[in-house]
């Protein structure tokens, strides 16, 4: 026999955890210690399982190892009731709402973490009447989701078919970055910079035979596969050095003691594409309007 949870009793154990007492949470849903705790203990019966460690002699209410899993599970179920609940009730006399389209859109990994926040805020702020996923895909997961029709758009740095149409988006520059202590100065020629302290990341086969020409003969020491990493051992490291999109540098030196520095000579090419087997679509048009709004604020 499967017991329910109660709706009220998932609200007073959420409330207790967020604000981290039972007399606030009390205050908060306007009941009494004693009627909230019930709840807490109510839950706990049906579960069959204690969700916090109490100590009364502090007042406290610390979460258990049980309760900490459930308050994973709790908050999904909550924004579930939510959810359900606002599609069952017709409000002020209007119809039941229907359920939204839903517009899927991936991105590789540096521009899901560095452009997609700024440009999906700008995106959803037209308040259009779609629902929004956003996955982070490396770029043949990308291609396999647009064929598959499991994606609408996907925003990558490199094209790898001609079987799908690919819309230029956006072409930046790359830079050179490193610590904002680094004695890098003004615009610096590859010949003039030192593989070995070089933070290696892929960006695109262009950008691939553009370090292979300059620093064939060399052997990076590090090698990642994504920025987050590199700018962390960058600002901790200032005689080490990376080459990077200047959208992206400018956007990760609000928040940590980075710079860029020009290079000198043919510098390789930063492109961005919309993938889509429906690029002029509304909403593909709308992504890309953003897109390129957010590039020309970083550039």
């Amino acid at each position: 026999m499967v017991i329910p949870v109660k709706i009220d009793d998932l609200e007073a154990f959420l409330t207790v955890v967020q604000t981290g007492s039972v007399t606030k949470a009390a205050e908060q849903m306007s009941v009494t210690q004693p009627a909230l705790t019930y709840r807490i203990q109510s839950l706990e019966k049906t579960l069959g399982y204690q969700l916090f460690e109490r100590d009364h002699r502090q007042k406290q209410f610390n979460l258990s190892a049980e309760g900490r899993e459930f308050y994973v599970i709790a908050e999904k179920m909550e924004m579930l009731w939510k959810d359900g609940k606002a599609i069952s009730k017709p409000r002020s006399g209007k119809a039941i709402s229907k359920p939204r389209p839903v517009y899927r859109v991936a991105a590789t990994y540096a521009l899901n973490c560095y452009v997609m926040p700024s440009v999906c805020s700008a995106f959803w702020s037209r308040n259009l009447p779609i629902s929004m996923e956003i996955h982070a895909m490396h770029c043949n997961e990308c291609y396999a989701g647009i064929e598959e029709n499991s994606l609408d758009a996907a925003v990558l740095t490199r094209t790898i078919s001609s079987k799908l149409p690919a819309t230029p988006v956006w072409e930046d520059k790359m830079v050179l970055v490193c610590s904002s202590s680094a004695e890098y100065n003004g615009e610096i020629h590859p010949s003039e910079l030192d593989p070995e302290k070089c933070i290696y990341i892929y960006w695109n086969p262009e950008y691939a035979k553009w370090h292979e020409y300059w620093f064939r003969s060399a052997r990076y020491q590090i090698r990642s596969d994504n920025i987050r990493l590199a700018e962390k051992l960058l600002s901790s490291n200032p005689g080490y050095w990376s080459i990077a999109p200047l959208p992206i540098v400018k956007t990760i030196e609000k928040y940590r003691e980075l710079k860029h520095i020009p290079l000198g000579g043919d510098s390789p090419a930063w492109p961005v594409y919309l993938l889509s087997k429906n690029p002029n679509s509304t909403y593909n048009q709308y992504m890309i309007e953003d897109i390129r709004s957010f590039m020309k604020k970083y550039s």
